[in-house]
Protein backbone atom coordinates (compact mmCIF):
# COMPACT_ATOMS: atom_id res chain seq x y z
CA UNK A 1 0.00 0.00 0.00
CA UNK A 2 1.27 3.49 -1.02
CA UNK A 3 0.10 6.12 2.14
CA UNK A 4 1.52 9.05 -0.06
CA UNK A 5 4.35 11.53 1.36
CA UNK A 6 4.83 12.18 5.13
CA UNK A 7 6.96 14.34 7.55
CA UNK A 8 8.53 10.48 8.42
CA UNK A 9 7.63 7.14 8.18
CA UNK A 10 9.21 5.06 11.68
CA UNK A 11 9.33 1.53 10.93
CA UNK A 12 10.27 -0.76 13.51
CA UNK A 13 10.19 -4.49 13.61
CA UNK A 14 8.43 -6.89 16.00
CA UNK A 15 10.81 -6.98 19.28
CA UNK A 16 11.16 -2.81 18.37
CA UNK A 17 7.80 -2.25 18.25
CA UNK A 18 6.52 -1.52 21.86
CA UNK A 19 8.92 1.15 21.88
CA UNK A 20 8.13 2.55 18.09
CA UNK A 21 4.05 2.58 19.98
CA UNK A 22 4.76 4.86 22.42
CA UNK A 23 6.98 6.47 20.10
CA UNK A 24 3.88 6.84 18.14
CA UNK A 25 2.07 8.21 20.73
CA UNK A 26 4.26 11.74 21.31
CA UNK A 27 3.96 12.14 17.91
CA UNK A 28 0.14 12.20 17.43
CA UNK A 29 0.56 15.34 19.50
CA UNK A 30 3.00 16.89 17.36
CA UNK A 31 2.37 18.40 14.27
CA UNK A 32 4.10 15.83 11.79
CA UNK A 33 2.58 13.59 8.80
CA UNK A 34 4.01 10.19 9.80
CA UNK A 35 3.01 6.13 9.67
CA UNK A 36 4.22 3.49 11.83
CA UNK A 37 5.16 0.55 9.42
CA UNK A 38 6.43 -3.01 10.26
CA UNK A 39 9.60 -4.39 9.05
CA UNK A 40 9.68 -8.16 8.81
CA UNK A 41 12.78 -10.18 10.81
CA UNK A 42 12.11 -13.60 10.72
CA UNK A 43 14.71 -16.55 11.08
CA UNK A 44 15.04 -19.46 8.48
CA UNK A 45 15.53 -23.25 9.82
CA UNK A 46 19.35 -22.57 9.36
CA UNK A 47 19.03 -19.21 11.63
CA UNK A 48 19.63 -16.88 8.86
CA UNK A 49 17.95 -13.79 9.20
CA UNK A 50 15.35 -12.37 6.62
CA UNK A 51 14.22 -8.60 6.44
CA UNK A 52 11.34 -6.78 4.59
CA UNK A 53 10.55 -3.03 4.88
CA UNK A 54 6.76 -3.57 4.54
CA UNK A 55 5.77 -0.44 3.09
CA UNK A 56 7.07 1.15 -0.25
CA UNK A 57 9.19 4.02 1.75
CA UNK A 58 10.46 5.84 -1.96
CA UNK A 59 11.25 9.47 -1.38
CA UNK A 60 9.93 9.27 2.36
CA UNK A 61 12.32 10.48 5.25
CA UNK A 62 12.38 7.17 7.27
CA UNK A 63 13.16 6.43 11.43
CA UNK A 64 13.97 3.20 11.69
CA UNK A 65 13.79 2.22 15.45
CA UNK A 66 16.10 -0.93 16.43
CA UNK A 67 15.83 -2.32 19.81
CA UNK A 68 18.34 -4.43 21.58
CA UNK A 69 17.71 -8.29 22.59
CA UNK A 70 19.69 -8.98 25.78
CA UNK A 71 22.24 -12.09 25.11
CA UNK A 72 21.20 -11.48 21.11
CA UNK A 73 23.64 -9.05 19.90
CA UNK A 74 24.63 -11.06 16.90
CA UNK A 75 20.98 -11.32 15.68
CA UNK A 76 19.93 -7.33 16.49
CA UNK A 77 23.20 -6.05 14.62
CA UNK A 78 22.58 -8.79 11.68
CA UNK A 79 19.35 -7.02 11.69
CA UNK A 80 20.39 -3.35 11.92
CA UNK A 81 22.76 -4.49 8.57
CA UNK A 82 19.67 -6.09 6.64
CA UNK A 83 17.23 -3.75 7.59
CA UNK A 84 20.21 -0.88 5.86
CA UNK A 85 20.66 -2.72 2.96
CA UNK A 86 16.95 -2.93 2.14
CA UNK A 87 15.93 0.83 2.85
CA UNK A 88 19.16 1.25 0.61
CA UNK A 89 17.33 -0.48 -2.10
CA UNK A 90 14.08 1.30 -1.59
CA UNK A 91 14.87 4.51 -2.66
CA UNK A 92 14.03 6.56 0.13
CA UNK A 93 14.55 10.44 0.44
CA UNK A 94 17.02 9.03 3.27
CA UNK A 95 17.04 7.29 6.58
CA UNK A 96 18.07 7.11 10.18
CA UNK A 97 18.15 4.81 12.87
CA UNK A 98 17.56 4.90 16.79
CA UNK A 99 19.47 2.23 18.18
CA UNK A 100 18.98 1.75 21.89
CA UNK A 101 22.11 0.06 22.07
CA UNK A 102 25.09 -0.46 19.67
CA UNK A 103 26.88 -3.10 20.27
CA UNK A 104 30.19 -3.60 19.43
CA UNK A 105 31.76 -2.95 22.80
CA UNK A 106 36.28 -3.71 21.71
CA UNK A 107 37.41 -0.78 20.65
CA UNK A 108 40.98 -0.96 21.96
CA UNK A 109 43.49 -2.90 21.25
CA UNK A 110 44.89 -4.15 24.35
CA UNK A 111 46.13 -7.75 23.11
CA UNK A 112 47.55 -8.87 19.63
CA UNK A 113 45.82 -10.11 17.02
CA UNK A 114 42.19 -8.80 18.47
CA UNK A 115 39.42 -7.47 16.19
CA UNK A 116 38.30 -4.01 17.21
CA UNK A 117 34.62 -4.72 16.65
CA UNK A 118 33.26 -1.66 16.86
CA UNK A 119 35.21 -0.14 14.11
CA UNK A 120 34.25 -3.45 11.95
CA UNK A 121 30.41 -2.58 12.80
CA UNK A 122 30.77 0.78 12.23
CA UNK A 123 32.41 0.13 8.90
CA UNK A 124 29.19 -2.22 7.81
CA UNK A 125 26.79 -0.19 8.97
CA UNK A 126 28.07 2.87 6.69
CA UNK A 127 28.26 -0.03 3.45
CA UNK A 128 24.90 -1.40 4.09
CA UNK A 129 22.99 2.03 4.66
CA UNK A 130 25.10 3.51 1.09
CA UNK A 131 23.64 7.22 0.04
CA UNK A 132 21.09 7.48 2.05
CA UNK A 133 22.06 6.45 5.22
CA UNK A 134 22.24 9.80 7.38
CA UNK A 135 23.31 8.81 10.75
CA UNK A 136 21.63 7.37 14.14
CA UNK A 137 20.86 8.23 17.53
CA UNK A 138 21.84 5.86 20.20
CA UNK A 139 21.57 5.62 24.62
CA UNK A 140 25.50 5.66 26.49
CA UNK A 141 27.75 3.81 23.86
CA UNK A 142 30.05 1.53 25.42
CA UNK A 143 32.66 4.37 25.70
CA UNK A 144 32.95 7.35 23.82
CA UNK A 145 35.27 6.79 21.35
CA UNK A 146 32.61 4.97 19.64
CA UNK A 147 31.93 8.21 18.10
CA UNK A 148 35.47 8.38 16.45
CA UNK A 149 34.41 5.37 14.43
CA UNK A 150 31.68 6.75 12.31
CA UNK A 151 31.82 8.91 9.20
CA UNK A 152 28.17 9.74 9.79
CA UNK A 153 26.71 11.86 12.17
CA UNK A 154 25.91 10.33 15.55
CA UNK A 155 23.94 11.00 18.47
CA UNK A 156 24.99 9.19 21.62
CA UNK A 157 22.13 10.59 24.27
CA UNK A 158 22.76 10.36 27.84
CA UNK A 159 20.43 8.53 29.55
CA UNK A 160 21.61 9.35 33.16
CA UNK A 161 19.03 12.19 33.90
CA UNK A 162 16.57 10.43 33.44
CA UNK A 163 17.75 7.37 35.98
CA UNK A 164 18.55 10.43 38.16
CA UNK A 165 14.57 11.72 38.29
CA UNK A 166 12.80 8.22 38.75
CA UNK A 167 15.61 7.39 41.75
CA UNK A 168 14.84 11.10 43.42
CA UNK A 169 11.13 11.17 42.19
CA UNK A 170 10.04 7.43 42.57
CA UNK A 171 12.31 5.18 43.37
CA UNK A 172 14.00 6.68 46.63
CA UNK A 173 11.82 9.53 47.17
CA UNK A 174 11.65 9.08 51.11
CA UNK A 175 15.28 8.93 51.19
CA UNK A 176 15.36 12.64 49.54
CA UNK A 177 12.69 13.58 51.65
CA UNK A 178 14.03 12.34 54.66
CA UNK A 179 17.24 13.81 53.86
CA UNK A 180 18.97 10.64 54.70
CA UNK A 181 20.53 10.10 51.20
CA UNK A 182 23.99 9.93 51.83
CA UNK A 183 23.22 7.09 54.79
CA UNK A 184 20.69 4.91 52.48
CA UNK A 185 22.03 5.46 49.13
CA UNK A 186 25.34 4.64 47.08
CA UNK A 187 26.31 4.38 43.45
CA UNK A 188 28.66 1.05 42.97
CA UNK A 189 30.73 1.39 39.68
CA UNK A 190 31.65 -2.09 38.13
CA UNK A 191 34.60 -1.60 37.10
CA UNK A 192 37.23 1.30 37.02
CA UNK A 193 36.53 1.70 33.30
CA UNK A 194 33.34 2.82 34.65
CA UNK A 195 34.44 5.27 37.59
CA UNK A 196 34.17 8.53 35.81
CA UNK A 197 30.21 7.63 35.03
CA UNK A 198 29.78 6.19 38.55
CA UNK A 199 31.32 9.40 40.00
CA UNK A 200 28.78 11.48 37.67
CA UNK A 201 25.91 9.47 38.68
CA UNK A 202 26.17 9.91 42.10
CA UNK A 203 27.25 13.50 42.37
CA UNK A 204 23.63 14.25 40.57
CA UNK A 205 22.15 11.80 42.98
CA UNK A 206 23.88 13.44 45.94
CA UNK A 207 25.28 10.15 47.27
CA UNK A 208 28.61 8.35 48.00
CA UNK A 209 30.35 6.52 45.84
CA UNK A 210 32.12 3.18 45.23
CA UNK A 211 34.08 0.62 42.91
CA UNK A 212 34.09 -3.32 42.17
CA UNK A 213 37.15 -4.61 41.93
CA UNK A 214 36.59 -6.55 38.48
CA UNK A 215 38.59 -9.59 37.34
CA UNK A 216 37.73 -11.46 34.38
CA UNK A 217 37.87 -15.07 33.70
CA UNK A 218 37.19 -17.32 30.64
CA UNK A 219 34.77 -15.42 28.62
CA UNK A 220 31.85 -17.28 28.66
CA UNK A 221 32.24 -17.48 32.44
CA UNK A 222 31.77 -13.91 32.84
CA UNK A 223 33.83 -12.52 35.46
CA UNK A 224 34.15 -11.73 39.33
CA UNK A 225 33.53 -8.74 41.39
CA UNK A 226 34.23 -7.83 44.63
CA UNK A 227 32.73 -4.34 45.82
CA UNK A 228 34.05 -1.90 47.89
CA UNK A 229 37.91 -1.42 46.83
CA UNK A 230 37.47 2.23 46.06
CA UNK A 231 35.29 4.50 47.81
CA UNK A 232 34.25 2.52 51.21
CA UNK A 233 31.75 -0.03 52.43
CA UNK A 234 28.30 -0.49 51.25
CA UNK A 235 27.26 -2.52 53.83
CA UNK A 236 23.37 -2.01 55.01
CA UNK A 237 22.86 0.61 52.03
Amino acid sequence: MNYGKKDVVLLANDYSREFADNVSIILKNKDISFSLERIKSLSYPDGNRFVQVGQNVRNNNVFVIQSYVVKKPLMCNWDMLLTADALKRCDPGLFKFFISFIDGRQDTKKDGRVAITAKMVADLLDKAGGRSYRGFSTLNMHSPQHMGFYDVPADNLDAIPLFVWYIKNKLFKKYYDEKSVEKNLVVVSPDTGRNDHARKFAKLLGCNFSCADKTRSIFDEGCQSEVGGIGGNIKEK
